[in-house]
């Protein structure tokens, strides 16, 4: 996360502050001379490093991570650590690298260039396989590297050959070539009478597209190719996004985006479905090519490019799928109501979920695994709560308390989720505070916040859970930390609840003079003593200090910790009311949590 971006966010937080929140511990200050994130246990202390603001960092799959080092002449030295081998990578070179060290999008291949401009410019390899650092392009002169192939075969780059010029000058002076690693050969990709500049690769294999353009006139396009070859050529379309699994493209023809999709298993142009309506976005869903969900006037189509069936999703806003492409959160008519619909199902059944509108600056995500949705609200910030889509329960973080505020960073803004889902990462500011927030890690298996110290920079994106952390950013230097988050002992201590009647999301109807009654209990597989907590709110979904007038509990410690609660609402004086009241359970000694159980009261007169 790059620190202008660190700086808006600290700003938008400042917006965002309102009354109730959640108190939670200080963050502990960490020695200089223990390296410490302040949670879990540190798997190495990588030292004093070149800030990567976005370069580097893990490979695909999480083994490997990458990272400069300062020299005394100012230059920069490419460093790998291996996590599995819990060492660093002897790299046999004495490179000057302080420009785009990169990963392969799907392979453990580490790139970087080295130099600024041609003739000084080179683009250099480490592959994991081998253990070896090789030069790329060497039957060529680079002008700019711009990205390796998922696969690591490949690199696309801006340059001439002697021996393979470009047919026709490139746009902007660029000749775009892919020089294949097997073969040791640099190609250019124009064509006689068509010029062709390199956009992106897949992000798996060696797919990719290429904008084109016809000489001396206005023609524009695109080209499909793979490898270091432009095949499939279409003469009027643009704006390519990929599939997860790299075999299809969402793009647009003409004056109209998003309308059409490249399939390179048939090299087919395919347009998405009229019965759509005017598409203002679309994506793939999950890691395949198979479904597509757009959005329009009348709310998200989803559309299943393997039987052709369109599917209307009615809702106010965006809908919000799941990662794996199963669920699809999106809202209902009513206020701050949801629905969830099963892609595999077909089903569609309303949520416990209720959330803030603003889903982009309060962070509502999904986490990596798409077992869980984090948001905020509803009824402002000082709501933290966990949406599981499989059981459609909810976990309440707490309790709030007094002037604070969560902030849970979107993926697309900062380090999201570990790999495994079980991690997230939110942020908690105060009333005039003017940094982003002091930084806690969501134990979303046990429902607690756990705070640490220094900047998370990234997980891994697969593997055991491993997040890198930042601390001691003096602006051009950092230290970093790889830390497993997790807690030692890991043990299951969230409570369980054994007793809860009526069903969770119950709503209760009463008038003055009668009387409404829930029983509820938890209890712990360890035996410890389990806390009911209860907490009211309005239609809103805004917290209020106190319980609604006539409700009362009995609270009983039964054996092995064990609490039962019964509860009975008996409203006297006339009125009209709407309230919502949550309970949760609370393991006394470790802070773990169970979900939370959401109920209606309704007075009427």
């Amino acid at each position: 996360m790059t620190r202008w971006l660190r700086w808006m966010l600290a700003w938008a937080a400042a917006l965002l502050l309102c009354g109730a929140g959640a108190v939670l511990a200080p963050v502990p200050d960490a020695r200089a001379d223990t390296p410490s994130a302040g949670l879990g246990r540190v798997i190495a202390d990588l030292g004093v490093v070149v800030p990567a603001e976005g370069k580097s960092g893990f490979s695909f799959d999480g083994r490997y991570y990458g990272y400069l080092v300062r020299l005394p002449d100012g230059g920069c030295a490419v460093h790998v650590y291996d996590l599995q081998a819990r060492a660093q990578v002897p790299l046999t070179h004495t490179l000057d690298a302080c420009f785009l060290p990169r990963w392969a999008a799907h392979a453990d291949t580490l790139w970087w260039q080295v130099g600024i401009a041609r003739p000084d410019l080179t683009a250099w390899a480490w592959d994991a396989a081998s253990a070896q650092v090789s030069q790329l392009a060497t039957d060529a002169q680079v002008q700019v590297a711009l990205n390796l192939s998922a696969d690591g075969r490949y690199l696309a780059f801006a340059g001439s050959s002697d021996s393979h010029p470009s047919p026709v000058a490139g746009d902007y002076g660029l000749n775009w070539y892919v020089f294949d690693r097997t073969t040791g050969v640099s190609l250019p990709l124009s064509h006689a009478g068509l010029s062709v500049t390199f956009r992106s690769w897949a992000p798996v294999g060696h797919h990719f597209v290429a904008s084109t353009h016809v000489p001396a006139s206005s023609g524009f396009g695109s080209c499909f190719g793979s490898g270091s070859s432009c095949g499939a050529v279409s003469p009027d379309s643009h704006g390519w996004s990929w599939s997860g699994d790299g075999t299809a493209l969402l793009g647009g023809a003409g004056t109209v985006a998003f309308s059409v999709v490249y399939d390179y298993t048939d090299d087919a142009l395919t347009p998405i479905p009229r019965g759509t309506g005017n598409i203002s976005y679309a994506y793939f869903l999950g890691s395949t090519a198979d479904r597509l969900l757009a959005q329009t006037k009348v709310g998200g189509v989803l559309w299943d490019r393997r039987t052709g069936s369109l599917h209307t999703i009615a809702s106010t806003e965006p809908p919000r799928p799941s990662p794996d492409g199963r669920f699809v959160l999106y809202q209902d008519t009513a206020p701050d109501a949801y629905r969830s619909y099963d892609v595999t199902t077909g089903r569609s059944q309303p949520a416990t979920f209720r959330s803030s509108h603003d889903q982009r600056l309060s962070g509502n995500a999904w986490t990596a695994d798409s077992a869980s949705y984090l948001a905020t609200g509803p009824g402002g910030c000082s709501s933290l709560r966990q949406w599981s889509p499989i059981t459609n329960t909810v976990s309440l973080y707490g309790p709030p308390g007094l002037q604070s505020c969560y902030l849970a960073l979107a993926p697309e803004l900062g380090p999201s989720s570990s790999s495994s889902g079980r991690f997230k990462n939110v942020y908690v500011t105060h009333p005039h505070q003017l940094s982003l927030g002091d930084p806690y890690l969501v134990d979303l298996r046990r429902h607690v916040l756990v705070p640490m110290t220094g900047e998370p920079l990234e997980w891994a994106p697969a593997g055991p859970d491993v997040l890198a952390v930042r601390t001691d950013d003096t602006g051009t230097s950092e230290r970093v930390l790889l830390v497993d988050p997790t807690p030692v002992p890991d043990v299951d201590d969230q409570p369980r609840w054994s007793a809860a009647t009526p069903a969770n999301g119950s709503t209760f109807r009463v008038v003055p003079g009668q009387r409404a009654q829930l029983q509820i209990g938890a209890s712990d597989l360890q035996g410890t003593p389990v806390n009911l907590y209860f907490r009211w709110r309005t239609a809103a979904g805004v917290p209020v200090r106190s319980a609604a007038v006539g409700w009362t509990c009995d609270r009983q410690r039964l054996a092995a910790g064990a609490t039962q609660a019964r509860c009975t609402y008996a409203p006297t004086s006339p009125r009209t009311e709407v309230r919502d009241v949550d309970v949760w359970a609370v393991n006394y000694l470790t802070g773990a949590q169970s979900d939370t159980r959401s109920y209606r009261v309704e007075v009427g007169t």
